[in-house]
């Protein structure tokens, strides 16, 4: 039984999903055949038949994982002295949360806290500042410090930084006091820059170790980096392709090179064109993995693969290359008859993805085919 829909055309409605740039109707010259008469199809004309499909497309480009919000940490001050790596207790994607060492150098720890501003100067009894307040916040946090946080760093700070250096194994960091009595000098505890690290986000995970065990590091030197576990990825979309994604687009990121890969979704269209290294127009669309993305993809050049889906269900489709349109804007397609003639069928295109169109009016069904080209 023929499907059939009224034979109009509305000449401004001809892609519906304002796509008209993502294909080119011959437009016709001289005279055309009356849509309704009835001609011979010649032996060397190409047909395919109309279809029910669901109008998609697959297209893979280039891209990049990401680490976001990636915070170095450095070894401490540790004077005019070469320190040693002594303790590595976490690898690359391990978690880190507030209270733990994240390494060792000369039997010292690091331990982290959470914290926007670094610790910028050595931290004891008697110290006060806004520097104080922040490690009684963070110490606070982790249910050490009870006192008021007041930026006073007196004998309830002292005690929860004892207990915290406690928890985590090692005994606090101390000096000599600046006693007047006889008699040797009892220890004061004294914090020294970058024994305690302040990070802006906790729990976070071990980006990349950048020591190994029995190294050699001075002051300042990079140890470890941490972030956020979360990661972006930017893929390179050339600029005729940016107009079948929006946000909430799906795609599979794959590494060839880890044979690993992820999910993921459109957050965002960057609005700035650029050539990329292969000489194509591209634009930046960034997109946010469903879930955790192994760390060894951060830093990787990834495939990201985007399947755009324009109909949830099957519609009357024919190939884009059947479609030509008069200077007047009316669109027809060319039906092949089962007598052998042909006849020029006035149609309504819809919309038009993967080299498929659809037709929202006309008389033509599901099995006929339509002269898709010529193979003279």
């Amino acid at each position: 039984m023929r499907r059939a829909w009224t034979n109009v055309v509305v000449a401004g409605a001809l892609l519906g999903v304002g796509a008209l740039s993502a294909w080119t109707l011959a437009v016709a010259t001289g005279t055309r055949t009356s849509p309704t008469s009835t001609t011979a199809v010649a032996p060397s004309v190409i047909t395919a038949p109309v279809e029910e499909r669901i109008l998609e497309e697959t297209f893979a480009v280039r891209g990049s994982v990401l680490e976001q919000n990636v915070e170095v940490v450095s070894a401490p001050d540790l004077g005019e002295i070469t320190g040693v790596v002594t303790g590595l207790p976490l690898a690359e994607g391990d978690r880190v949360e507030a209270g733990n060492v994240v390494v060792s150098i000369s039997d010292r720890p690091v331990i982290v806290l959470e914290g926007k501003i670094p610790m910028y100067r050595p931290l004891g009894l008697g110290d006060s500042g806004p520097d104080v307040a922040r490690l009684q916040q963070a110490l606070a946090d982790l249910g050490l410090y009870t006192g008021a946080i007041d930026g006073r760093f007196g004998r309830l700070t002292e005690k929860a930084v004892r207990d915290l250096y406690r928890q985590a194994g090692y005994p606090p960091p101390t000096v000599p006091s600046a006693d007047d009595e006889p008699g040797p000098a009892a220890p004061t505890l004294r914090i020294p820059v970058g024994e305690l690290v302040f990070m802006s986000e906790l729990p976070t995970t071990v980006a990349a170790v950048h020591v190994s065990l029995g190294d050699g590091v001075s002051s300042g030197d990079s140890v470890i980096g941490l972030g956020s576990g979360s990661a972006l990825i930017v893929a390179e979309v050339p600029v005729d392709r940016v107009a079948l994604l929006s946000a909430g687009t799906q795609a599979t990121i794959f590494s060839e090179v880890l044979q690993t890969g992820a999910e993921g979704r459109v957050i965002s269209v960057s609005e700035t064109v650029r050539v990329s290294d292969q000489g194509i127009r591209i634009r930046e669309v960034t997109l946010e993995p469903a879930g955790e993305i192994p760390s060894e993809m951060f830093g990787v050049d990834v495939a990201v693969t985007f399947t755009v889906t324009l109909s949830d269900v099957p519609v009357v489709t024919v190939p884009i290359t059947a479609v030509h349109a008069l200077p007047d804007g009316r669109v027809f397609v060319t039906r092949v008859d089962a007598d052998g003639g042909s006849s020029e069928v006035e149609v309504t295109v819809g919309a038009v993805i993967g080299g498929w169109a659809e037709i929202t009016s006309g008389d033509i069904a599901v099995g006929d085919r339509v002269v898709v080209g010529s193979s003279g």
